[in-house]
């Protein structure tokens, strides 16, 4: 009895990644593949992903090989190889570079650890040839930006990422300096600065975007963006100027001419009151003098 458990368990391990894989399923991974930072046959092309080595599971191994089939001339079988070592499933030639090992694959901006690792719905995988074969120094850099979308003619600004490690060889991200963005494989003025940020502004269209480092061996990152078309702003009609109610303005206090040296002139009725008083007096002296006289 104890003899079957084991049988069975043992069954169980071995079925359970065929089990876990449906007949003819398969997954979408976009894929870049980089040869040397001059020569990228393969960059940002999505994939679908077929068990192509019948193992029972969607690897990277699956995933470069289906993209080999896909992109390279000839095919994976021209192309691409995987051989087992000491240290499991490793690649033997990339893009028909066969190098004795010198190979480097990231799996969602994340150091992958072998062939075997699984692949799912959506993943990035990079895969690419080491330049420096001595010390493998390339550095493995990614682009992301923060703009939810992209606008042509309006800035927008990148980060360039790299994968390090910290004093305890624990992974780490850092940003990546004195970078110099390029656009549809064209040098621009952008240069990351101490935080790995740059800006760019787009033109209208789909555009490929990635960087480059004179005194730093870098995979070069890869990012496809597409600029919509700036948006037209209703042309602005000023209001009628309005009628304002002309303005109020305080009379204008005039003095009085100077008396001074000068009699000032009779007017209005107090002068006519003045002529009958004096005609009256004379009318009244003239009677008395008659009178009198009599």
């Amino acid at each position: 009895m104890k003899r079957l458990i084991s049988l069975c368990a043992v069954l169980l391990l071995v079925l359970a990644p065929m089990a876990a894989l449906a007949d003819g399923e398969s997954v979408n991974v976009t894929v870049t593949i980089s040869v040397s930072p001059d020569n990228v046959p393969v960059k940002l092309e999505n994939v679908e992903v077929t068990d192509s080595d019948s193992d029972g599971a969607l690897t990277i191994n699956d995933a470069l090989w289906c993209a080999h089939e896909k992109l390279y001339d000839g095919g994976a079988a021209e192309g691409y190889a995987a051989a087992e070592s000491q240290y499991g499933l490793g690649l033997a030639k990339l893009c028909g570079v066969a190098n004795g090992g010198s190979y480097g694959y990231y799996l969602n901006n994340a150091a992958a650890f072998g062939l075997t690792d699984p692949v799912s719905e959506g993943a990035y995988l990079v895969a690419f040839v080491y330049s420096d074969t001595a010390a493998f120094s390339d550095a493995y850099t990614w682009l992301e930006t923060d703009a939810e979308s992209v606008e042509a003619g309006t800035e927008i600004t990148l980060t360039l990422n790299a994968a390090g490690y910290d004093a305890n060889w624990n992974p780490v991200v850092l940003p990546f300096e004195g970078a110099t963005v390029t656009v549809d494989g064209e040098l621009t003025e952008a240069v990351t600065d101490a935080e790995g940020k740059a800006k760019i502004t787009l033109t209208e269209g789909e555009h490929e975007i990635s960087a480059v480092c004179a005194d730093k061996v870098i995979v070069p990152p890869f990012m496809k963006l597409s600029a919509a078309p700036a948006a037209t702003q209703a042309p602005v009609t000023e209001a009628p100027a309005s009628s304002e109610a002309p303005v109020a303005t305080e009379p204008v206090a005039t003095e009085a001419p100077s008396t001074t040296g000068r009699t000032a002139p009779v007017t209005g009725d107090f002068g006519g009151l003045a002529l009958v008083v004096a005609g009256a007096s004379v009318i009244l002296a003239v009677g008395l003098k008659r009178k009198n006289a009599r």
